[in-house]
Formats: structure tokens, sequence, C-alpha cells
């Protein structure tokens, strides 16, 4: 027997899902339903243990919560945002993931949902492939006490909030000075996040099979300041000058912290990938074009 996950997007009617899997596969398959809190994400990214009981996994076959489930394969129905939100239990569990787009864009699923049936059906045959990504850890220094330390799959984003002042932002790899950018914020993106709001800011768009991190800058006050591309290995550390009151960090999207005069916020390669099942054979060229309209006049 196969133990699948399934974590949904909020407000999908999950139901009719759910019944077409148990009706076609309950001889060969395990489901069970993952019902994440929304305000987990932060926590959970930082694998807080209070952030347990607020992950509740529901096994379809006996209609009863369980805790300690091993899973071969997690499936997320929705789009890119609800990707983000499971990654840290395709990390935890070691389990790859397999997402189906219920969303507006839907960058990272492979599946449709109109193909369920013969999408579980070629999962459970082996006829996929494993795809791994790259991520980024984040980690915040205060006064020399590390005060978050997180992965990110897409990016890392240092901004200046709600107010109109800019922000002054050193930026440092291997401890070297790279520049110091006056600017409304920084975005720091993996291979998989430069298609994201890293692109939407004018950054090159990076082929999700190489190892690099994107540094751009936002709005910066000098035309001299350009989005970087930097080497994987590079420890890349920025340091804020006199930040105002709304300065925040985000990651994946998320609003984790307020940061403060001084703070270091220290990107590196991530030590774990994360894996993506495919089961098409489009290439990531074929999605630019299918999903971004790229080259189309």
């Amino acid at each position: 027997m196969k133990h699948i996950a399934l974590i949904f997007r909020k407000n999908i009617e999950y139901n009719g899902i759910i019944e077409q899997l148990k009706e076609h596969f309950s001889k060969t398959c395990c489901f069970y339903l993952f019902d994440i809190a929304e305000h987990i994400e932060p926590c959970a990214l930082q694998n807080k243990a209070n952030c347990t009981s607020l992950v509740k996994v529901f096994d379809l076959q006996t209609q009863a919560y369980v805790e300690d489930v091993k899973t071969d394969y997690i499936l997320v129905f929705g789009g890119d945002g609800t990707i983000l939100r499971a990654m840290h239990f395709t990390l935890e569990m070691d389990t790859p993931i397999l997402g189906f787009n219920m969303g507006i864009l839907g960058f990272l699923t492979d599946g449709k949902i109109s193909d369920l049936l013969s999408s579980l059906q070629n999962l459970l045959k082996g006829k996929y492939q494993i795809e791994k990504r790259m991520l980024i850890d984040v980690t915040v220094y205060r006064n020399k006490e590390k005060i978050v330390d997180m992965p990110a799959l897409n990016d890392a984003v240092i901004y200046k909030g709600e107010l109109s002042k800019l922000i002054t932002i050193r930026l440092f790899a291997n401890n070297r000075n790279v520049y110091k950018a006056r600017c409304d914020g920084i975005i720091i993106s993996t291979p998989t996040g430069s298609t994201a709001y890293s692109m939407s800011a004018g950054g090159p768009i990076i082929s999700p099979d190489m190892e690099a991190i994107v540094v751009n800058s936002l709005s910066p006050h000098v035309l001299s300041i350009r989005p970087m591309v930097f080497n994987a290995a590079n420890t890349l550390q920025f340091r804020l000058e006199e930040p105002h009151s709304s300065t925040v960090l985000q990651v994946d999207g998320i609003n984790v912290m307020q940061l403060m005069p001084k703070d270091k916020v220290v990107i590196k390669r991530s030590a774990k990938k994360i894996r993506f099942i495919k089961l098409s054979h489009k290439t990531f060229y074929q999605i630019l074009r299918s999903k971004l309209n790229m080259g189309k006049i």
C-alpha cells in the first residue's frame, strides 16, 4: 500500500476529489488529509515543536486523526502558494511532491485536475521523474544572536514596508563588499524563484536545474545598481543601515519579522533540496512559453 498525503488550498471544495481517489485507489493507497492552520508558516519553517499542534492529519480510511504518518507522496491541490505552504512537510518527511493546478498560474504544479486519475495511475506505476530544486537558508542575526533560521524555495525579500522612505542595505559576498544600495528593498531568489517576484521586478530567468542566487534591488536610487547572479556556493550577507520602523523580511511571500538597524540577513544554499514529481515531458522552456507567453508578440 502506498501512503499519500493530500494538501488542499484553502476554500477548495475537496470532498469530490477525495471520493474519486477513494473509489478508484482504495485497494492500493491510503490517503491522509493534512489540515494546516493558516498561521502556521513562519514557525513551521523554523521547525518549532509547538507548531505540531497546528497540523492535523486525518486518516481517510479509519476516519480518525493520527500522528507520526510516513507518506510516499504528497499531492498538493492549488497553486504555487499552496506548494510553498506544503514545502515544510515534504522536507520534514523527505517525500516528493506532485502539484495539481487549481490556482491562477500554477508554475510549480505539473498536473491538471482533469487528469487526476490517470496521473495517479502513472505515479503508482512509476512512470514519473524526480526533479530536485535548490533551496536557500535565510538566517537573521541581531546582536550576534540568531533569531530566524528558515528555508526558502522562491525568495527572501527585505522590503521597506508601508512607508515611502528608502532603506539602505549593504551587500557582501563571502565577506567582500559588493555595493551599498538605497532602494525600496532587495529580492534574493533561487532559480525556482527567478520566475516569480524577481522576474516581475526585472530580474533574469534562471533555469531551475542550475544552482545560483539572484540578487535584485527594488527601485534603486542609482542606475548603476543592476540585478546580479551569484554562484550558489557564495554566502551573501545583507546589513541594514538605519532601516525605518516598517522594514520587514518576507520569506516565500510570508511576512516573517520586522527588521531593526544593524540586523544581518545571511543567505546560503541549503543542504536540503525539495523533490518534485514530474509526470509530463514538458521542458522548462515549454512552460515559459505556455504559462508566461515568452516570445509571443
